[in-house]
Order: C-alpha cells, then sequence, then structure tokens
C-alpha cells in the first residue's frame, strides 16, 4: 500500500492587510478569494484551509455576502475548513492578555454569527508565538492551533521528523497540539506561483517531504492569500484584467497532485484526526522567546517600536486599554455582561492594537488609526467622566483603586491645586485617622504663602476595586533615615552611588534588604578579561544611533543636585537627584528618585529631542552584577500577551536580543512585557525593570554570555528600533519612567507593575483653583 503526504493548507485573507488600500478591496474578493474558492468545486477530493480575522469577515459581508455564504456553506459539507485568529490580526505577544481574549471572544461572534460556527483550529497571528498563547487559545476552545516550524528549531534542536506530525505544544500549565507551518514551504509555493520555480522543481521538494516507510503531513501553504493574481499596492490596472497566471499554475499543481498517489490535499483537522500528537515540544527559547515566520529581519520588533510610528501607536493603544480597564473596574463586577459603550470600545481597542497599521501601512490607513484613536480615547474619557459623576461626591479627597489587589503603600503620584490659605507647608495626608507618606513637589505658591498647586506624592492603603477618603492636614510627615554624602543617597532600603562624571550613571545599586551586593552596577575596564567584554558597562545610561548610525550616549560630565543633607526631611517618600545633560540630538533632564521605605529606585527620562530620526533608543540600561546571581540557576522572567509569568533558563546559553540583523534591522529579538516588567533571578534574589507602557511603550531587549567562570548580563529597554518598514521622527518632548526594584518575594514585580500600569483614580474637590 502506497504512504501518502497529507497535505493542509492555511490561505491567510486580511484586507487589512498594511499595504492593501480600500479601494482594492473588490479587486482582491475577485481576483483571489472567489477564483480559490471556485477550485474546490474544480477539485473535489481537495480541501483547503482558510483564515480570516473578524473584521475581514465583517468587511467581505459588507462587499460580497455571496462569497461569505460560499465559504460557509463548502465548511459545513467539509469541502474547506476555516481556521480562527480572533477579531483583529494583532500580534498578541506585544497586547495585554484581557485585549488577546477579548479578540478571541470578537473573533468568535464573528464566526459564529457569519459563518454559523467557531473555528476549532488557531492560526497564530503574522506567527509571532509566545507561551501565553497556549493558554488563551484553550480558553476559547481551540483544539490545535498553527505556528511556525523553521524558526521553532533555531534553538530548539528537535529531530527533522517531528515537522511531519503534529506536537504537544507546552508552556506554563497549558498544553495544546500544535500544527506546523514553514516559512521555507511557503515561500516555496510562492516562488512556484511566481513562475520562478517551474511545477516539477516544485513536486520534487514536496516529494522530498514523502516518506516510502510512513504516511506523513505536510503544509501545502500557511501565508497570504492576497498575493494569488496580485501584488499588494499595486494598482489592478498595471496587470492585465483577465491573465490568471497564479491560478493557472495553482490549478496545475492541483491536477498533478491528484493524479500523484503519493499525495492528498485535506484539511488542517483531518490531519489532527490522522496523527496523535507524538511528543512535547517549546517554541520558544530564552533566544528566541518570542518565534516569528521568515527570515530574523522579519522578528517582533516591527510591530513593538520600528515601523512609522509604532511606539506612539503602542502608547495611545495601552492609554486606551487602561483607560477603558478603569471604567469597567469603576462600573463594578455587576457589570458582567459589557453594556454598548464598553462592547463598542472593546472593538476599536482590538481593531486599533491591529499589526497593519505599524508596518507598510498606506497613508489612508495611517489616517484611519489616527482619527480612530483619538476618538476612542476621548471616548472613553467622557465614559469615565459620566461614571465618576454617578458617586456621591462629600468633598474629601478620594483615592479608586481599579486594581483585583489591594494598593498597599506603593507610592501613587497626583497634580493637586488648592484654593488660597487652603493649605499651608508642612502638610501630609490622613487616611482614616492615620498620617499617609506625603512629599509635595513643583510646589508653586499663593501670594500668601499657601500652597496654589504642587504635585503631590503619597503612600496610602486602598481595598481593591473600593474608595479610601483622605484629607490633607497640617503638619511633617515622619520618615525613615536616609543620607546623602558626596555622590551617594542611602536609606534604609536603597543604596545608590553615582557617577556624575559619566552623565548620572550608576556605580552601583544595592537594596540591603534582599542582599549586600549591590544588584545592577558599573563593571569597569577590565572587568572581564575578554577584550571583546573589555570596556566599561554602565548602568542607567542611554544610547541612541541616528539614521546614519552615529552613536550619542549621556556618559558626559555633569552636575548632580542632591538635596542637601539639611533638606531630607523634606522628602519623606523619596530623595530626588537630578542632572541635565545636552546631546546633539537635544535635550536630557534625568531624575533619580530613590525611596526610603521600598527596595525601590525610579528614573525619570525627560528628552526633547531636535528632530531625530533614529536607527535606536536604548535607555535604563542594567548591567548585572555577576557576583548578585548564580549563574547556574540565573534566569529571566516576563509577561509576553499570556496571563502568567514566562521563565527562560540563561545557563549555557547566548542570548543577543540588542544584537543588529543588518544594517537596516537594528535588533534581532525583544520581550513583549506585556504586564510593564521584566525580571532577573536566580530563585533567591531577584531585579525587576518596569515602566508605564501608557506613559511610553517600551519592550526590554536582553543580552547574555558567559565568559571565564562568569557571565556578562544588560537589560536594555528600548523605545525605538529599526527595520525596513518605515523611518521615523521624534520631535519636541517625551518621557518615560523606568523603575528598577529587588525583591525576594516571587510575586512582588506582578503587584508593584500592576499598580504602575493601572494607577489609583484620584478625585478631589480642591482641584479646582480660585
Amino acid at each position: 500500500m502506497t504512504t501518502r503526504l497529507h497535505l493542509y493548507s492555511v490561505f491567510h485573507a486580511n484586507l487589512k492587510f498594511s499595504s492593501i488600500p480600500e479601494d482594492h478591496y473588490r479587486t482582491i474578493v475577485d481576483r483571489c478569494f472567489w477564483p480559490v474558492i471556485n477550485l474546490l468545486d474544480e477539485f473535489p477530493e481537495v480541501q483547503l484551509g482558510f483564515e480570516f480575522p473578524g473584521e475581514t469577515l465583517e468587511i467581505l459581508q459588507k462587499l460580497e455576502p455571496e462569497l461569505v455564504e460560499a465559504v460557509g456553506e463548502r465548511w459545513r459539507s467539509g469541502r474547506c475548513e476555516v481556521l480562527g485568529s480572533g477579531y483583529a490580526q494583532v500580534i498578541f505577544p506585544l497586547a495585554p492578555a484581557a485585549v488577546n481574549a477579548r479578540n478571541l471572544e470578537l473573533g468568535d461572534e464573528a464566526y459564529e454569527l457569519l459563518l454559523g460556527r467557531r473555528p476549532t483550529v488557531a492560526y497564530v497571528n503574522e506567527q509571532t508565538y509566545s507561551q501565553g498563547l497556549l493558554g488563551l487559545y484553550a480558553e476559547r476552545g481551540y483544539r490545535a492551533f498553527v505556528a511556525d516550524w523553521d524558526n521553532t528549531v533555531t534553538y530548539n534542536r528537535y529531530p527533522s521528523s517531528y515537522r511531519y506530525f503534529p506536537q504537544t505544544a507546552v508552556g506554563g500549565d497549558s498544553k495544546l497540539p500544535v500544527l506546523w507551518n514553514s516559512s521555507i514551504a511557503f515561500q516555496k509555493f510562492q516562488r512556484y506561483l511566481g513562475g520562478v520555480l517551474d511545477l516539477e522543481g516544485y513536486v520534487e521538494y514536496l516529494g522530498d517531504q514523502w516518506s516510502a516507510d510512513e504516511d506523513r503531513a505536510f503544509v501545502l501553504y500557511g501565508n497570504d492569500w492576497e498575493i494569488i493574481d496580485y501584488q499588494p499596492g499595486v494598482p489592478p490596472s498595471l496587470r492585465a484584467s483577465t491573465a490568471r497566471p497564479d491560478l493557472d499554475r495553482l490549478r496545475r499543481l492541483l491536477q498533478r497532485l491528484g493524479t500523484d498517489g503519493r499525495f492528498s490535499v485535506v484539511a488542517p483537522s483531518r490531519v489532527l484526526d490522522r496523527f496523535p500528537p507524538r511528543h512535547e515540544v517549546r517554541l520558544e527559547s530564552a533566544e528566541y522567546p518570542i518565534p516569528c515566520k521568515k527570515q530574523d529581519k522579519y522578528n517582533v520588533t516591527r510591530w513593538a517600536v520600528c515601523g512609522r510610528e509604532a511606539t506612539l501607536m503602542n502608547t495611545q493603544c495601552q492609554q486606551l486599554a487602561q483607560a477603558s480597564s478603569v471604567r469597567t473596574a469603576l462600573l463594578g463586577d455587576g457589570h458582567a455582561v459589557p453594556d454598548a459603550v464598553t462592547s463598542a470600545l472593546d472593538r476599536r481597542l482590538v481593531s486599533l492594537w491591529g499589526s497593519d497599521y505599524r508596518t507598510f501601512t498606506t497613508q489612508e490607513k495611517y489616517v484611519e488609526f489616527r482619527n480612530g484613536v483619538g476618538a476612542a480615547l476621548a471616548e472613553v474619557g467622557h465614559a469615565i467622566d459620566q461614571t465618576l459623576a454617578a458617586f456621591p461626591d462629600n468633598g474629601e479627597l478620594r483615592f479608586y483603586n481599579p486594581n483585583r489587589v489591594d494598593w498597599e503603600g506603593v507610592p501613587h503620584e497626583f497634580k493637586a491645586e488648592f484654593r488660597k490659605g487652603e493649605v499651608n507647608l508642612p502638610v501630609h495626608l490622613s487616611m482614616a485617622g492615620r498620617q499617609v507618606p506625603t512629599q509635595l513637589e513643583d510646589v508653586a505658591l499663593w501670594p500668601d504663602g499657601s500652597v496654589k498647586r504642587a504635585r503631590v506624592i503619597v503612600c496610602p492603603m486602598v481595598p481593591a476595586r473600593d474608595w479610601a477618603g483622605a484629607r490633607f492636614v497640617s503638619g511633617p510627615t515622619s520618615s525613615s533615615p536616609a543620607e546623602a554624602a558626596g555622590n551617594a543617597v542611602s536609606t534604609d532600603s536603597v543604596r545608590a552611588v553615582f557617577n556624575p562624571a559619566r552623565g548620572a550613571t550608576l556605580a552601583e545599586l544595592t537594596f540591603p534588604s534582599v542582599g549586600g551586593r549591590p544588584l545592577a552596577a558599573t563593571l569597569p575596564h577590565g572587568y572581564f578579561e575578554s577584550v571583546g567584554l573589555s570596556p566599561d558597562w554602565y548602568t542607567g545610561g542611554v544610547i541612541i544611533f541616528d539614521q546614519h548610525n552615529h552613536k550619542y550616549t549621556d556618559l558626559v560630565p555633569t552636575e548632580l543636585f542632591i538635596p542637601r543633607p539639611e533638606d531630607l526631611e523634606g522628602y519623606p517618600v523619596c530623595i530626588p537627584v537630578r542632572c541635565r545633560i545636552d546631546l546633539p540630538v537635544g535635550t536630557l533632564w534625568k531624575t533619580i528618585n530613590v525611596y526610603r521605605d521600598a527596595p525601590r529606585l525610579d528614573i525619570t527620562y525627560h528628552f526633547r529631542f531636535h528632530d531625530l530620526q533614529p536607527h535606536s533608543v536604548r535607555l535604563g540600561i542594567v548591567t548585572v552584577n555577576p557576583r548578585a546571581f548564580k549563574r547556574e540557576s540565573i534566569q529571566y522572567i516576563t509577561v509576553n500577551g499570556g496571563r502568567d509569568p514566562e521563565r527562560f533558563d540563561l545557563a549555557g546559553r547566548r542570548v543577543t536580543q540588542d544584537e543588529p540583523v543588518s544594517l537596516n534591522v537594528s535588533s534581532r529579538q525583544c520581550l513583549g512585557a506585556t504586564e510593564g516588567w521584566v525580571a532577573i533571578s536566580d530563585g533567591t534574589s531577584g531585579l525587576a525593570v518596569m515602566s508605564n507602557k501608557a506613559e511610553c511603550y517600551s519592550v526590554p531587549l536582553i543580552h547574555y554570555e558567559e565568559v571565564e567562570n562568569s557571565y556578562f548580563l544588560r537589560i536594555y529597554t528600548s523605545i525605538a528600533e529599526s527595520d525596513e518598514t518605515a523611518a521615523q521622527l521624534w520631535r519636541g518632548h517625551s518621557r518615560i519612567t523606568l523603575r528598577f526594584m529587588g525583591y525576594r518575594d516571587e510575586g512582588v514585580p506582578r503587584r508593584e507593575s500592576v499598580c504602575m500600569n493601572r494607577p489609583l483614580v484620584t478625585l478631589s474637590e480642591c482641584s479646582r483653583s480660585d
């Protein structure tokens, strides 16, 4: 009996594709979609897989409902299979888990409404995977998913035989069968359709995957449907209106495969039914935590901080997600079913996270995003105001905690304005009769000496999903000891030593409650004997490359402004250290806050750029002290779009996410860090780097290598990288705050980051000045 190679496919239909203008949609329907669907009638023995984001289905329903009905009918009759991907083509490892879950839910609603049923096999958007996706797919009832084989085995050395069968992907507490796509295979298919590879050569390639000893499965195609007899972005009038060379070649291929007993063309689910998974595998690795498709230049940073305005777009999407979640919390758990406003905002939020706004997007799609995100932010702001108006106003200062964890003394910052004579210095907050550590900065005074306005930093206690009242009371705030001597600031929780000759970088950063050794530091020239690692390695610095590959750093002499010892009592929460650095590309103001009662240090970078076209902008660089963490157990931990942390062991690895792929592509990987944190830990102690992604979207990059019985480990925070998609322009003011925190309790980074990324809502009757 002849063995078979069961060929399955996923034709990815995405009308929101970045390079496709809206007036080409009907051409794609006629030239791409209908002809392939009609092939199912011409070849009744053939089954094909089609994947539509729900958003594309909705567009098709308006343009050509007959096509949607044709797909549904053929799916019901078993002639094809529809795979799911959610409502919009969102890069899941870069978006919050709540957004991703809602995306899948909205997608299911569209599939059920327009096709009459839900898909059971998921297609990973842009084939960009993280282990956190497994739990999200499982929650929606998916039985399997499709992801790229070629990049999975770049660092996971599985036997080549694994590619011919479904395997079980594992990650965290989740497991789910994976069907393999292949960048090489779908590029071979595209080359055949384009006439670069002839039929005999392509069938020979497929024949190389066939085995005389066993039945196998292999992906025939798993990429864009819109490339068939259409070139994205090229006006249809420039191609012959009747010629169908790609379709003709596809027809000849199906004819040939139908007469060759070695092959059958089947739906993806048929492969799952025929071949139960044999082995457990991991698709990700420490070197490649977010595997993608194609070659290294096509990596996840392109949607994170590259493109035309990816950083700004993602920042605004984070702002919208943050505001929407706050409104949901304010409405209360009684609103389990989203109201009309929430549903509309969710749909718009998911759509705005779409990947195709961030790469080779057309001008009309760029304008669509700009208009859409502006309208959505205004709408959610108005909805929050209306919701807050429903709460009784008792005239006092009030805090609302929108999180599901208690707010336990984490510093919170807000701006306050006061009537003349209402508040005089010194002053502190009182909550339930208890003094709350309170610090006023940037204080402006009325002529009578009373406070007119100030930036207030407080450490309140607010229960989860609840309100707490407070009032300003005259008198100073008591505080724990602190010392400022020379270029060092020390508290019971933090010791920071600064280097004013090198831009106020950190010579040492120690958290006494975590350990006696600095967790991060400057490693001096010659620390490593290896000449490649012999330079000075600083902590807290900035590295900028412009489009001409000119390098700029903050490693220049600067004047430190540290409070005098006699003034320290005026800073009961955190002691600020400030400096200004003039760079050829603009001005940088740094503010470093050293906290008294928490193992925490914040650095705020405030830039004023002069028309910078960046190749990369990396800051808050952490050089880990290799004597602080055990090499054999060191790992990095973060969340990449799922609900749970992902852990990556570093021992024996070489991780170079920060290194360029080419002159045009500045990095080869990044972390999604979708909860706003990444941590280094050896199981005993840890160091976390955090940011508020709604202030400025950023992504961490890890560099790790072992040398001389030691190791070199750095964490970079990037707000701009480059690839071939578009040039960026940074002009004017940009601000980001990074938090460095030592810990022993594994839950600290997540709890702290929740508060940083979803701060308290502050309401004050005194927020109106006379």
